[in-house]
């Protein structure tokens, strides 16, 4: 009998993070129940309604509430209801709905960076960590890192966006602006709430979900629990059947990422990962701005082109050491590694699930934009993306003290390098 290259119980008790399954599952139950409330759609018209017939400011406050709402609930369940609500939105005031799904979908990539929820590549790595304050890979750490990068991406979205549709954001020719103002203010918000006391324990639950996210760490409370307290709260809480809202979660990405956790286990003990970051460490040997840059950029392109959860489980293997063989804070490039998979999804028409989502939906309202039309709009951006992520990593490594080498990173060096 040859040896197994690992054990059942190496599967259960070291390859697979539940408490990231944990955390994925029970963010999935809290936007199940939380899209039925009719809170999203009643903010949603509160924008319309604030707007006051201005195309142009209902096109910032849409990509607001992407932000927030992505940012809140994870980047999928928060686009659907965007979108939903902004086709609806479109169609009754007659407008092009191509600049509004577009900036969403920009400003929504940038948004999972604001926060630990944001996206489940996020939990991934954080987990990986431990969730490790000393990292910022807690809750606040991500508001304090990965915020400032989402808003100045998001920004940088709106503009090109706004540039690229600046017809559109008018109203058309034959609609008058008196007309379509009225429209707008004649729209009743409150009709969208079926039940008043669903939706006020709504926001209750989301507020009081968010504040366990960032006290979580500072008590000591793992981040798994207040999740699963959050999705047990809203199950009970939130007027929806249960066993409705556990059957809607996305069981397929629940098994697909047990299985990427596996095989990532199972090729990390042959030593090709181990073997990989040394040599994109060596390529950046002493260089904190190269190896920072490099794997802002090798991330982006990567999860541009395959499913970013399996780029981060493979890549967290690989940061270590060509963080140790280049000499640079692993803090450094682990939020180099955030940063450049999280932006990576824009780089093709079929990059990720929100694109691919995005463009059918375009087709099908009869606005379509081809997949030329999208990269010309999405790889500046995201060009634009890589360098200023670099450039805002290397001055948090400043700030933070993480750009000096350490002895104990050249002692595990020459040890590394004895054992070899």
């Amino acid at each position: 009998m040859k040896p197994l290259l690992f054990t059942g119980e190496q599967v259960l008790t070291e390859m697979v993070d539940w408490q990231t399954i944990v955390i994925v599952i029970s963010l999935l139950i809290v936007s199940s129940v939380a899209s039925r409330s009719g809170l999203f759609e009643y903010v949603g018209v509160k924008l319309v309604k604030m707007g006051g017939g201005d195309l142009r400011v209902l096109f910032i406050y849409f990509c607001m509430l992407t932000f927030v709402l992505t940012a809140t609930m994870s980047s999928v369940p928060a686009f659907i209801i965007v979108v939903s609500l902004t086709l609806t939105l479109t169609h009754s005031l007659g407008i092009d709905s191509r600049p509004y799904i577009l900036g969403e979908l920009f400003v929504g990539n940038y948004a999972t960076v604001a926060t630990l929820t944001g996206a489940v590549a996020n939990i991934v790595i954080a987990s990986h960590y431990h969730m490790s304050p000393s990292y910022f890979l807690d809750y606040g750490g991500f508001l304090l890192l990965g915020f400032p990068f989402a808003a100045a991406c998001s920004a940088i979205s709106i503009l090109i966006v706004q540039r690229a549709f600046k017809g559109s954001l008018s109203p058309p020719e034959s609609v008058e602006l008196d007309s379509l103002r009225t429209r707008i203010l004649s729209l009743d918000e409150s009709s969208l709430i079926e039940n008043r006391a669903i939706f006020r324990r709504t926001i209750l639950l989301l507020a009081l979900m968010i504040v366990g996210f960032v006290i979580s760490n500072p008590l000591g409370i793992p981040l798994y629990v207040v999740a699963l307290s959050a999705a047990v709260a809203f199950l009970i809480l939130g007027g929806v059947e249960p066993r409705k809202a556990i059957l809607e979660v996305d069981w397929e990405l629940i098994l697909f990422l047990i299985g990427i956790f596996i095989i990532v286990g199972g090729v990390c003990s042959t030593g090709i990962l181990e073997a990989a970051g040394r040599s994109l460490g060596s390529l950046a040997f002493g260089n904190a701005p190269a190896i920072i840059l490099l794997t802002v950029a090798a991330s982006a392109i990567l999860s541009g082109v395959l499913e970013d959860v399996a780029v981060v489980a493979v890549l967290l293997y690989v940061i270590p050491v060509a963080s140790l063989t280049a000499l640079v804070s692993e803090k450094t490039a682990v939020w180099a590694l955030i940063y450049g998979v999280n932006l990576g999804s824009l780089l093709t028409p079929v990059g990720e699930t929100r694109v691919m989502l995005a463009l059918s939906v375009l087709s099908r309202d009869g606005n379509p934009v081809s997949g030329i039309e999208f990269m010309k709009l999405s790889i500046p951006l995201i060009v634009s993306s890589i360098l200023l992520g670099a450039a805002l990593i290397y001055g948090f490594a400043v700030i933070l003290g993480w750009n000096t080498i350490t002895t104990e990173q050249i002692l595990a060096l020459v040890t590394q390098t004895t054992a070899t």
